[in-house]
Parts: structure tokens; C-alpha cells; sequence
């Protein structure tokens, strides 16, 4: 995303068409729990769903790794974790209010500030251990909320980059429990 609001939908734009019967299948079967969406970082969720959820309407986004260095596109660096921190997040929550999602962030570390390469996976297991608790604490406390199962989805839980990898591992393991 870049660092300007998202321009919203407009009955007139092409995004914003009526979705077909099989679309609209799906999005009323979605819609008959509640949705949780695990996203590693700010973005992921909006980059692979967002049409999606923008349909379904409403929802919970767990965003975990949010502490950050890295930006696709802003000021000139050098960056300070804080003014990332605010347009990554600003971003989000814009995307948020218009997919109807309340948003969760873990404060979870990113490679960068962990003077790590993001794609070296060597390092799988530590962010598990920093991401585990807490994001299965948080899920937990989200089912507690209903008396339906959620959907769960986890956008980009697949790729080389290591936060993806620790994701995949950790809903992978909850799904044994």
C-alpha cells in the first residue's frame, strides 16, 4: 500500500462491481460466522484478501509482526521504527474501516530489527516463539467472543519470508491441539 488513504469504492469502479452468483455464494457461506484473519504484517491481509473481506464486511484482522523498518514507498530514510510504525498502521486501519475489520496488532518484531535477513529461515523458530503465545492467547480470546467456529484465514502464510513461514508453522501446529 502506499502511504496515502485507499481511494474508496465507488458504485462506478470497476473493483466495485456486484459480484456474481458464485461469488455471492460464497461470500453468504462466509458470512455465516464470524471471520478472523491472521496477517503477519501490516498489509498482507489487504494485499491477498481485501476484495474478499471488503465483501464479507465485517471481521477480526490480527496483524502480528508490526514492529518494523521496512516500507515499500514513503520519506526518505533513514526510517525510525516509530514512522513506520505509523504509516504501516495508518494504512491498515484505513483498510480496516473499509472492510469492516477491527484491528489487532502483537507488536511482534521483524527481521530487520532483529539484524536478521528477512528471507534467512534459520530463524523460523524464534519467531515462533516470539509470535506463539500471544497470537494463540489472542485467538483464543476472539473465539471466546462467539458461539460459532470462526473462519480462519492466513493470508501469506506461504513465501520465503521467514514472519510467513513462523505464521504457517504455528496455525499448522494449533490445528493438531
Amino acid at each position: 500500500m502506499s502511504a496515502s488513504s485507499p481511494t474508496p469504492l465507488s458504485e462506478g469502479s470497476p473493483r466495485a462491481r456486484a459480484p456474481d452468483e458464485g461469488n455471492r455464494s460464497l461470500i453468504a457461506c462466509l458470512s455465516d460466522r464470524p471471520v478472523v484473519v491472521v496477517s503477519p504484517h501490516f498489509d498482507d491481509a489487504c494485499l491477498s484478501l481485501g476484495g474478499l473481506l471488503c465483501a464479507i464486511g465485517r471481521g477480526a484482522l490480527i496483524n502480528v509482526f508490526t514492529r518494523s523498518l521496512w516500507l515499500k514507498a514513503g520519506p526518505p530514510g533513514p526510517r525510525t521504527e516509530a514512522q513506520v510504525r505509523a504509516i504501516r498502521e495508518s494504512e491498515d486501519n484505513a483498510f480496516c474501516a473499509q472492510a469492516g475489520l477491527t484491528p489487532y496488532n502483537l507488536d511482534c518484531l521483524e527481521p530487520a530489527l532483529l539484524n536478521r535477513d528477512p528471507m534467512d529461515r534459520s530463524h523460523v523458530e524464534e519467531d515462533v516463539t516470539q509470535a506463539e503465545a500471544i497470537l494463540l492467547s489472542k485467538l483464543g480470546a476472539l473465539r471466546a467472543t462467539s458461539t460459532a467456529n470462526p473462519w480462519l484465514f492466513v493470508p501469506m502464510g506461504i513465501g520465503p519470508h521467514v514472519n510467513h513461514r513462523a505464521i504457517a508453522r504455528i496455525v499448522s501446529r494449533s490445528e493438531e491441539h
